[in-house]
């Protein structure tokens, strides 16, 4: 609910932070308007497997999920711009 969502923002406002990575790449307008709200600057997502561009919107910058289970192969694929999510 947006209630439990801002009860999020206000435990985490001691650590003073700017910038928030979306839970599993998820995030709608409503939870972007929160955290616009309370002083996030820029939003991060991986729902799409992007490069960030200058044309992105602030609060929707695609990353790419490089984790533990990612090998050398893997992040090559990444940075060539061939990775494939499966």
């Amino acid at each position: 609910t947006e209630q439990e969502i801002q009860d999020d923002f206000d435990k985490n406002k001691d650590f003073n932070f700017k910038y928030i990575a979306y839970p599993f790449g998820n995030y709608n307008q409503k939870l972007i308007h929160i955290a616009e709200e309370n002083g996030y600057l820029l939003g991060f997502t991986f729902k799409d497997y992007n490069y960030a561009t200058r044309k992105n919107k602030k609060y929707e910058i695609p990353r790419i999920k490089v984790n533990g289970n990612s090998n050398v192969k893997t992040i090559k694929t990444i940075v060539k711009g061939e990775y494939k999510d499966e």
